[in-house]
């Protein structure tokens, strides 16, 4: 038996989650690729890619594939729900000022 940090494949002494460099959207893209099943509500909430858990789940998901000596996953082409995501507006920036002031704001100006 070998203890998880004599593994010389073990990857969580090199870095794993602070070195990739990926965006939200490449790290789904290949994540969904080892998990088709992958919700992306799972991974994106609030606009905000959820990069950490992405990475903690690919990297399971790889390990549990290696030990058990399957075949590479096939490519992931197209993702309807990412083309989806990318085709809404990006939400505006939160503005603390009530909204009546901003209309005194706006009265002011003209």
């Amino acid at each position: 038996i070998t203890m998880p940090s004599e593994d010389p494949e073990d990857d969580r002494g090199n870095g794993y989650f602070e070195e990739d460099t990926r965006n939200g959207v490449e790290l789904y893209r290949e994540l969904k690729r080892l998990l088709p099943t992958a919700i992306i509500e799972h991974y994106h909430k609030h606009g905000v890619w959820d990069r950490e858990l992405m990475l903690l789940d690919m990297e399971l998901v790889e390990v549990h594939r290696r030990e058990a000596g399957a075949p590479e996953p096939p490519p992931v082409v197209d993702l309807p729900e990412l083309a989806k995501l990318e085709a809404k507006t990006p939400p505006r920036p939160w503005d603390p000022t009530p909204k009546k002031q901003q209309q005194q704001q706006q009265q002011e100006q003209e």
